[in-house]
């Protein structure tokens, strides 16, 4: 007739229920990733890393220094980019998780 079950309706529901705190579980993830970034790059400054760096290097001829420090400062624009490249990742997929969510939400809402 064209009729859902009262059982296939419950079993229907409480799948999506299951998959909704699933995408809950995934956006908190990818919360707690996005804040491990941030809190990675808040755990250290560039300027004492590049102290330490001089002050080892004291001693150095001014050529080493400014060839080291060089290198330095490329690794450290290195690893900013993929800081940001993982970050952007993370986002995306939260962008999706939420999206995916949303569809989830508005499926179940449109099936009640």
């Amino acid at each position: 007739m064209g009729k859902t079950s009262t059982s296939k309706l419950y079993k229907e529901l409480s799948e999506d229920i299951r998959f909704n705190d699933t995408l809950d579980k995934m956006i908190d993830i990818l919360d707690r990733m996005q804040w491990d970034i941030l809190d990675y790059e808040d755990s250290y400054t560039i300027k004492d890393l590049k102290r330490n760096l001089l002050s080892t290097l004291f001693g150095c001829k001014e050529k080493t220094k400014n060839e080291v420090i060089g290198h330095f400062d490329k690794l450290i624009e290195y690893n900013q980019e993929i800081l940001n490249k993982r970050y952007n990742e993370i986002r995306m997929m939260k962008v999706r998780t939420l999206d995916l969510k949303q569809k989830l939400q508005n499926r179940t809402h449109n099936d009640i």
